[in-house]
């Protein structure tokens, strides 16, 4: 008989331990810190490539110029990206998420304007000034978005039904937070190619054709 009153005074004390280690654990998202980091584009200006070879480099990249139109520029960016970090607070208790770190960005943009017009300093300066505002309207849609990102991820974490309080929920933070930004990022693309379309409008195409004297026209 004692030895059972032992055993059951045994399980009580590990329960309460439990219960007290769980209420020492309460699982909130109101002090978790998300911090997203922009990255805009590094640039570099090539102008090693014929327009034929520029031509070549659009069709290789998915995004070809129109039949009718000269590749007389071209801006090859890196893919829009979002990397994720969490940090987590461990004690003797449990495991709480602490901050969400993220980068968001392109990391380079190469602007390429043919060799055709090295020697002409009028249609040099019209092709590079397109090319710029390319990477000048990726860079606002970075900005624009960075507070967006941030957002996102705060309506997710408070979505969650708990924070982790152990290391198998951590894990299961981790994968909800990277599915979540997963299908974010494949939005925020489309997006993206939606705010660069209008620069590579045929009525853009015609002002860039007509400017320096018929420059562009000539074989």
């Amino acid at each position: 008989m004692t030895k059972k009153l032992l055993i059951l005074c045994f399980l009580f004390v590990v329960f309460c331990a439990q219960a007290q280690a769980a209420s020492l654990c309460m699982p909130t998202t109101k002090n978790v810190q998300i911090h997203v980091k922009p990255m805009f584009p590094d640039t570099a200006i090539n102008t090693s490539l014929s327009i034929e070879q520029l031509r070549g480099l659009t069709v290789k990249s998915g995004s070809p110029a129109p039949n009718n139109h000269q590749t007389v520029g071209f801006t090859l960016a890196s893919p829009l990206v979002i990397e994720t970090a969490l940090r987590f607070r461990k004690d003797s208790s449990c495991t709480m998420l602490e901050a969400v770190d993220i980068v968001f960005g392109i990391a380079k943009a190469d602007i390429y304007v043919a060799n055709k017009f090295l020697d002409n300093a009028c249609a040099y300066q019209a092709i590079l000034t397109h090319e710029q505002t390319h990477v000048a309207r990726d860079k606002q849609f970075i900005d624009e978005h960075t507070r967006f990102l941030q957002n996102h991820l705060y309506l997710l974490l408070d979505s969650l039904p708990i924070l982790p309080a152990s290391s198998a929920q951590s894990a299961q933070l981790e994968e909800a937070i990277s599915n979540s930004m997963g299908s974010l990022l494949e939005l925020l693309r489309a997006r993206r190619e939606a705010w660069q379309e209008p620069l590579d409008s045929e009525e853009e195409y015609a002002k860039l054709q007509n400017q320096c004297g018929g420059a562009f026209h000539q074989p």
